[in-house]
């Protein structure tokens, strides 16, 4: 379908909610002449939040099933199937010779089939450093052995992901640690496969290059009611402990620390961002 020709087609590619946040800031600070469009892959966290006030910020949006890794070869078959079915729901999407594919999530088949789908638009990265680093991490620990290629990911990596015709392969792998980490990233660099990728780092990090832009989520935002100008501290408070103490020591750390540090540092407390509500 063609678009206006003053119109330019913003496609936002995301997976968990937490993304949510940053692509409203996209939204919200793009020139008017833009149109968004979000295309999400479902997740356990989406039913958690009131949709209905963000979603209505773009002017369409599509919610895919994600297929699932396969572990084994007989998974191999259920995965080829779901994401077969995938590539041809995501054709069918309306997506314009000049729209922009814009990546806010990581390493999910969703966004990897639409990107190969759509093989000619300009593809946008926008990824957190920390997560960009993992490629240097990947390349060096997998050859002194403390990193660990899954089995996994040799199926996906050299059958499924090729039966596809994927071209950014993943890996997945464990660390050798006690917790026994696990960690999944693509094969190559991101800017072996995107157009442009950005790098977003931390507000107090400093001497950004041109590549790299600061993490725009609302609640980091410089504070309008810091007329001090105090370093901000923001402490995300987890829903995931069970422990029923874990809440009466956290405010024993937070009062502690207010009492002490409360004149020299603007402390705030913000659910963890999986609950945007």
């Amino acid at each position: 379908m063609q678009q206006p020709s003053d119109k330019r087609v913003i496609w936002i590619i995301l997976d968990h909610p937490w993304q949510l946040f940053l692509a409203l800031a996209i939204v919200k600070s793009a020139p008017v002449h833009l149109q968004f469009r979000l295309v999400a892959s479902k997740h356990k966290y989406w039913p958690r939040i009131n949709l209905n006030q963000y979603l209505n910020k773009f002017e369409k949006v599509f919610f895919f099933d994600e297929p699932r890794r396969a572990r084994s070869p007989l998974d191999a078959f259920r995965f080829l199937r779901q994401s077969r079915l995938l590539k041809i729901a995501l054709k069918a999407l309306p997506i314009g010779p000049n729209d922009i594919l814009l990546t806010l999530c990581y390493y999910t088949y969703l966004e990897n089939l639409l990107t190969a789908v759509f093989p000619r638009n300009r593809r946008v990265f926008v990824m957190r450093d920390d997560a960009y680093q993992i490629y240097d991490l990947f390349s060096a620990n997998l050859k002194n052995g403390i990193y660990r290629e899954a089995k996994s990911s040799l199926l996906h990596r050299l059958l499924l992901e090729p039966l596809l015709s994927l071209k950014k392969k993943t890996r997945f792998v464990w660390i050798k640690t006690p917790e026994n980490f696990h960690d999944l990233a693509f094969e190559k660099r991101p800017e072996i496969y995107y157009d442009k990728v950005f790098r977003l780092r931390s507000q107090t990090a400093p001497d950004l290059s041109p590549a790299e832009i600061y993490y725009p989520y609302p609640l980091l935002s410089p504070a309008s009611k810091n007329p001090a100008k105090l370093h901000r501290v923001v402490f995300f408070l987890s829903d995931y402990i069970k422990n029923p103490d874990y809440y009466q020591k956290i405010s024993q750390i937070l009062e502690f620390l207010a009492a002490h540090f409360g004149k020299e540092y603007l402390l705030e407390l913000r659910a963890h961002p999986n609950r945007l509500e």
